[in-house]
């Protein structure tokens, strides 16, 4: 646009010179020339005013492609930081604990406590309201179906539905695997699982 404009201009001062030099000789070509330079004067002085309307639209094109730029990478900013908050949400809803042991031991971890019963008969063992996280296991729950057990026999503290799971074994003497049948169902009610073994 620029080098255009430049063009036009030496045609002008190139019209001029040559007006200047007939100016005496020809009255008529003198004329045509002075109408060509008025008329060269007039596309210019039009294109002159195209171009700066064009070059106001192109710096208000330009402010605006900045201005969806910076929208976008907000967007993309509160997208990445949503997708986040998702993800931290999921794995926490994906996430469950666990323990096994003999009562002696769960106990001796603050992971269990015995109460109810009449005059030390009768208690049962409970979770405890208080426990340490860190005595547990953490799976995910999208991913662990089998937990490994050691005993011979094995009984779940927690509150589980019987029919989401089997305790099983590769002998008749012994335990050594609790399988989420259910992983719903299993994980619903809790996402704390305790299994004393024996």
């Amino acid at each position: 646009i620029n080098q255009l404009m430049a063009e036009n201009k030496q045609s002008i001062e190139e019209l001029n010179t040559k007006i200047r030099q007939v100016s005496g000789k020809n009255s008529k070509l003198r004329k045509a020339l002075e109408s060509a330079k008025q008329e060269l004067q007039a596309q210019i002085e039009e294109r002159d005013t195209q171009i700066a309307e064009l070059k106001q639209e192109l710096e208000s094109m330009d402010f605006t492609i900045t201005e969806l730029n910076g929208k976008m990478d907000t967007l993309k900013l509160a997208n990445s930081q949503q997708v986040e908050v998702i993800l931290d949400q999921t794995g926490k809803l994906n996430t469950a604990y666990y323990a096994t042991g003999s009562s002696k031991h769960l106990l001796a971890e603050n992971v269990l406590t015995k109460d109810g019963g009449f005059l030390g008969l009768g208690k049962s063992e409970m979770l405890k309201d208080d426990f340490e996280l860190d005595k547990f296991s953490k799976i995910d729950i999208t991913a662990t179906t089998t937990i490994p057990i050691s005993g011979s026999t094995a009984e779940l503290v927690t509150n589980h539905p019987t029919d989401s799971y089997v305790i099983e074994g590769d002998n008749e003497k012994s335990v050594d695997r609790l399988v989420i049948i259910d992983p719903d169902r299993f994980w619903n009610s809790s996402k704390y699982l305790v299994v004393v073994t024996n």
